[in-house]
């Protein structure tokens, strides 16, 4: 701006936008050219008053609606000309808060000033350079907001106090028709020396102004007043006017074309309105600015730019510039005091292979191209399109202010003795700052920066923003010390982040050097009478489960089972599972738990890539597990188990030798096993024994999926801590959770979030403790289940031994808060970087280390070596004081950010890997399957899977967007919906046959084009915001594939059509007889909650129903409707005895053992194992098993009505009045 003010008294015009571009001297020569001695250009136009008004014939008008609002004589208004779009903003959130945007500043005056002589240099000031002291803003009918300057003295007062000034300075709001500047002097006894305070709304000042005002009132006072000309305003303003609004729309459309930065920081909610609340400021010393040739401001941008693309994990990124409006090509913009600042949205595309050279390039070009345009109104831009809509929402603003040039608080001419101090009032800072952070950087000599950052803390906690100013001097004096390095070689990485990162992670988990069923054997020798397994056909206690295991084991070692053969278990719920499972493992066999509900041709998969010498099996499943491979099938239960030789003894196993394999989804298409040692799950147990709070006696409901790594921990941390594992059968856990939860008197179980949502709390009153994780967990999920005194998020992947960090959490909770590690040390890196650590809070790759990190991956060398990396750099080096090491670390692909306190958020996967209720799905195996189950893939361009949310729902959605060849179209001279057709003829049948459930898409979408990336990847951000564009009902509709649709006509396809409707949320109207329930939305937890609101209108309906028959009209034939008691299955008295003759076997044995008439017995039903245990124990001597309880009872107590309420509990209970023989 100098340079160009310079060249303009010498008659040369050179722009700012001229400068910029040309840097060099050469260059510049070039473009200079010069004025004619009475060109406008030379001397500035002369702007008559009144001539910027929209409407010149409604002026007098204006006049009298201005002195009727304004309370001045219409002869006082001088000029009436338009606001800026900033002008606007800020008056516009003063009306919502009177007390924004207006700011009291402080002058301390020296000893000697003249007050009066002070107060007339102000005086004239505002009447001959500075008008704006007098201007008012008026929102005219026929103009709009405008800017009246009026013919009036400055409003001065005189105070004996700062405290008296502020209370009533306070009182007297700013905002339309009002004054905009007050003066006061304040002098007394209560203050040091004299003060001048200046109170000004924000409209009609800023940063740079200020100095250029407080200079001219210095500069008066000092008597000098034959000095140059001030620009006047209006020529600012009718520059604005004169911009081709059609280019400006052009050039902004331009700038956000194919938007995909998200703003940073990220809102906790679409509705959060940030309120700055908090400051970190740092004095940053000689900064190399001239090393590059690019300018201060510039060097600034791209500095944050950088950093905010590691924080969203964007190439492509979005913030706020507060630009200075003083690069326009106008005369005297330097001298020009008022506000010609404006917040406009800036985008920057981050290439990170370039140079920074290149990077600083780019952004100056295009800081210098935005000039024209930059004084655009936010909401105009906003008005564009949705890009530009999106990027006009950003959440962080960048000032540069440039350094002073002005003087005014030194030499013994200045009335002041400093400069401007703000005056504190219980107004926050939210007043200036709309945004979650707000970054002023003031240049300063020779070569500092004044960083102050002011932000809402509830987004950023101070202990975060104070590592982020660090990250970005970091990042600074890198771009400014070498401008030939890669952008993405810059490191965020600041020494105070590599401190903390080795405070947390220093010290390593000791590994637990024992076999797992060896830490159990501990437990049952401990409590052999306990009860380890309490199952729906049968239970067993420890010493009971010691026992039959040990014999299991000794009959596996007989069949060739030694350390390290794989034994595949193949069982539905049952107790039988824990026997066999624990059998295998003191047999040294490492255990393959398979689902049985799953495919046929999934598990054979399986077994057929471990060849495995036998299968265990249950009786049930022995048909099955006998058509999964060739191999001998071992089937159990307790007839089936051999008594073990008398001299048998345990194989030696070594904590090192596996324990399990998990398979999980892969990428080919063919699951992937993931290989767990005894030491590992042992290490992870003794960790995390304490926070996951199962102890002795804990009866925790297993009902997860055997094919889930979640089991593992069910069966054996419980039965570590002392535990019940409660077993529902298969049809419970699908249909009667809460009944097969109470009827167990279980107190602790795991859900997956979607599992949790699907149940009503009150239904499970007895619940303890909930442990949750699988999928992402929403703080609106914790606050449902009040009942529970524990609620635990657990997180981590399956190649970590049974989880890897925990959280306590509860309605406040962040949502995908996961806590910290336990038995693991967590890194987090640039993602795809594994050799480059990820500045704190920054979007990180997680890395594992530890003694819980699984060996790799079963038969797969090359998976392995990619995902196991061993010794990265930093490891080896540690850092200070913290010695490094050696080691392999699990690398996730999950990516997280760390928090001030060391715990960890989980934001999403690097690839196309993805939890859908807990359940691992691997995106490209969807689409492998999809693809090879197709009728005719030709059709088909383009398949891609995503996860969606349709519009006005919670629940995702597994879904596959399909894209149809044009060519064959043509050439078949098909419709789309018939092609479509042909695409999905016979398709869901083969999926349901060759995957799980789980991986079954509920909704395929038709789209033109599969979305892709810049850099040639499907893009999944446009996949998921196409999928949340559709309704439930427009899915819906999606799937019929153009087929006419024949709306339901029985009463049963009725009654279901409704049931659908609110299960699913859908519209009733939508739903055909013909409709799949798994193919609008439909899937195992909603038909867990179909089946349960089908029981509330008596109807009988269960899972495995859903599942055969998904149609309507199908479904409809199977369903029954039934009296409330048949849901009870009440069985006819006597009905289960399994003598004959009934009063025979009363008169027999009921009435000589109890000595009761026979009229008196009701029924006669066998004892539960359970119960069968809890008499034997009771006949021990001491008794065990004698619960009692005493109640304290208030004084005052009904005890009569007590007594009645006590007699009615005991008729009413019937398992009271029972007997047992």
């Amino acid at each position: 701006m100098r340079l160009t003010a310079v060249a303009h008294s010498q008659g040369v015009n050179l722009t700012v936008q001229n400068i910029l571009g040309a840097a060099r001297l050469s260059e510049m020569a070039k473009l200079m050219t010069y004025f004619e001695s009475e060109s406008p250009e030379a001397s500035g136009n002369v702007i008559s008053p009144f001539s910027l008004l929209k409407n010149s014939g409604s002026k007098d008008q204006a006049f009298a609606y201005i002195s009727r609002q304004c309370g001045v004589d219409i002869s006082q208004i001088e000029d009436i000309f338009p606001c800026t779009g900033v002008q606007k903003s800020l008056l516009s959130m003063t009306a919502k808060s009177e007390s924004s945007y207006t700011a009291r500043f402080s002058l301390r005056l020296r000893d000697d000033v003249d007050i009066e002589r002070l107060r007339n240099a102000w005086e004239r000031v505002s009447q001959a350079v500075a008008p704006i002291l007098r201007y008012r803003i008026v929102d005219v009918p026929s103009e709009g907001l405008v800017q009246v300057q009026i013919k009036e003295s400055i409003d001065w007062k005189t105070y004996g106090s700062v405290e008296a000034y502020l209370e009533q300075d306070q009182s007297e709001s700013m905002g339309l028709n009002k004054r905009l500047t007050r003066l006061a002097i304040i002098q007394g006894p209560s203050v040091q020396g004299r003060l001048c305070l200046i109170t000004q709304h924000h409209a009609i000042y800023d940063g740079y102004s200020l100095n250029l005002l407080l200079a001219e009132v210095t500069r008066v006072y000092a008597g000098n007043v034959g000095e140059g000309l001030i620009a006047p305003f209006q020529q600012f303003i009718q520059h604005i006017m004169k911009v081709d609004q059609d280019e400006a729309r052009k050039f902004w459309s331009n700038q956000f074309s194919e938007l995909e930065g998200i703003p940073f920081p990220a809102l906790p909610h679409e509705n959060h309105q940030p309120k700055a609340d908090s400051t970190v400021r740092r004095h940053l010393k000689e900064i190399n600015w001239q090393n590059t040739d690019a300018t201060a401001s510039t060097i600034i941008r791209t500095a944050w730019s950088i950093l905010t693309a590691r924080y969203t994990d964007s190439n492509d990124v979005i913030f706020g510039a507060m630009v200075t409006g003083r690069q326009a090509p106008l005369v005297g913009l330097d001298r020009m005091i008022a506000p010609l600042i404006n917040a406009v949205p800036v985008r920057i595309k981050i290439d990170p292979k370039a140079t920074v050279d290149r990077l600083l390039q780019n952004v100056q070009a295009q800081a210098i191209a935005m000039i024209p345009y930059e004084q655009t109104e936010l909401l105009d831009i906003r008005r564009i399109n949705t890009d530009a809509e999106s990027a006009s929402r950003f959440n962080t603003l960048l000032v540069v202010q440039p350094p002073s040039q002005t003087e005014y608080a030194d030499g013994g001419s200045s009335p002041f003795q400093h400069q401007p101090e703000v005056v504190s009032t219980q107004d926050g800072l939210d007043d200036f700052n709309p945004n979650a952070v707000m970054m002023m950087c003031q240049l300063a000599k020779p070569n500092d920066l004044e960083l102050e950052i002011s932000f809402d803390s509830n987004i950023i906690d101070s202990a975060q923003m104070e590592r982020i100013a660090n990250q970005f001097e970091h990042v600074l004096r890198q771009i400014c010390n070498s401008t030939t390095q890669a952008v993405e070689d810059i490191d965020l990485l600041s020494p105070q982040d590599i401190k903390e990162l080795w405070d947390w992670n220093g010290s390593m988990p000791t590994a637990v050097q024992e076999c797992v069923h060896d830490i159990i054997g501990n437990t049952m020798k401990r409590q052999p009478q306990a009860m380890a397994v309490c199952s729906w056909d049968g239970s067993l206690t420890y010493a009971e489960l010691d026992d039959l295991s040990y014999r299991l084991a000794s009959h596996l070692v007989a069949l060739g089972v030694q350390p390290g053969s794989i034994v595949p278990l193949c069982f539905e719920k049952s107790v039988w599972y824990p026997v066999a499972a624990l059998g295998a493992m003191r047999a040294g066999g490492t255990c393959i738990a398979m689902d049985s509900t799953q495919p046929e041709s999934r598990l054979r998969s399986i077994v057929q890539q471990v060849n495995p010498k036998l299968i265990l099996s249950s009786v049930n499943n022995e048909a099955l597990a006998s058509r999964l491979s060739d191999t001998a099938v071992v089937s159990i239960d307790r007839s089936r188990i051999p008594e073990a030789p008398t001299d048998f003894m345990l194989p030696k196993i070594s904590p090192s030798d596996l324990l399990y394999v998990v398979f999980t989804s892969g990428s080919t298409g063919v699951p992937k096993g993931i290989l767990t040692t005894h030491e590992n799950f042992a290490s992870a147990a003794t960790h995390q024994m304490d926070i996951l709070h199962i102890h002795e006696g804990t009866r925790v409901f297993d009902f997860v999926s055997y094919s889930f790594d979640v089991s593992w921990s069910n069966h054996l941390q419980t039965l570590i801590c002392g535990g019940c594992l409660c077993i529902p059968s298969e049809w419970e856990r699908k249909n009667d959770i809460a009944g097969a939860f109470n009827r167990m008197n279980c107190d602790y179980v795991y859900f997956t979030p979607s599992v949790a949502r699907s149940q009503e709390p009150s239904s499970m009153p007895g619940i303890r403790t909930l442990a949750m994780g699988g999928e992402p967990i929403q703080a609106s999920e914790i606050s449902r289940w009040t009942q529970a005194e524990t609620v635990i998020g657990i997180y981590g992947p399956a190649e970590c031994a049974q989880a890897l960090s925990f959280a306590y959490l509860d309605s406040k909770t962040r949502n995908n808060h996961v806590g910290n590690p336990f038995g693991a040390r967590t890194w987090l890196v640039q993602p795809g970087r594994p050799d480059r650590l990820a500045a704190i809070g920054t979007v990180g790759e997680l890395m594992i280390e530890g003694p819980t990190v699984s060996k790799g991956y079963f038969g797969d060398i090359n998976k392995t070596k990619a995902a196991y990396i061993q010794d990265p750099t930093w490891l080896r080096l540690g850092a200070g004081e913290h010695p490094g090491r050696h080691g392999i670390l699990y690398k996730t692909g999950d990516l997280l950010h760390y928090n001030s306190d060391g715990s960890m958020d989980f934001l999403g996967r690097k690839d196309g890997l993805i939890k859908l209720r807990g359940q691992r799905i691997e995106l490209a195996e969807v689409e492998h399957h999809v693809r090879s189950c197709m009728g005719d893939p030709s059709l088909c361009d383009g398949i891609a899977a995503e996860i969606i949310v349709p519009q006005n729902s919670t629940n995702p959605i597994l879904a596959v967007f399909l894209s149809l060849s044009e060519e064959n179209t043509i050439q078949l001279k098909e419709d789309v919906q018939s092609k479509l057709r042909r695409v999905m003829e016979g398709l869901e049948e083969k999926l349901w046959d060759r995957v799980p459930q789980y991986m079954v898409p509920g909704a395929y979408i038709l789209v033109e084009k599969i979305p892709m990336t810049t850099t040639n990847k499907t893009d999944r951000r446009s996949l998921r915001e196409l999928g949340s564009r559709r309704t439930l009902e427009q899915l819906v509709e999606l799937q019929s594939h153009g087929k006419p649709r024949t709306m339901p006509s029985t009463l049963m396809e009725k009654r279901l059509q409704v049931l659908w409707s609110s299960v699913l949320e859908i519209n009733a109207e939508s739903i055909g007889s013909e409709s799949s329930f798994l193919r609008i939305g439909g899937e195992s937890i909603a038909a867990m909650r179909l089946v349960s609101a089908a029981r509330e209108q008596n109807l009988s309906l269960t899972v495995a129903d859903i599942f055969k028959s998904p149609r309507l009209s199908e479904l409809a034939l199977l369903v029954k409707e039934v009296n409330a008691d048949e849901y009870c299955h009440l069985a006819t008295p006597f009905s289960l005895l399994e003598s004959n003759d009934t009063q025979a076997f009363l008169k027999e044995f009921v009435k000589p053992a109890l000595d009761v008439e026979l009229e008196a017995v009701r029924d006669v039903i066998p004892a539960t194992d359970f119960q069968e245990r809890s008499i034997l124990d009771a006949l021990q001597d001491p008794p065990n098993r004698y619960p009692h309880w005493i109640f304290d009872l208030p004084a005052d107590v009904d005890f009569p009505k007590l007594e009645r309420a006590c007699f009615d509990l005991f008729y009413y209970q019937t398992s009271s009045q029972h007997t047992i023989m």
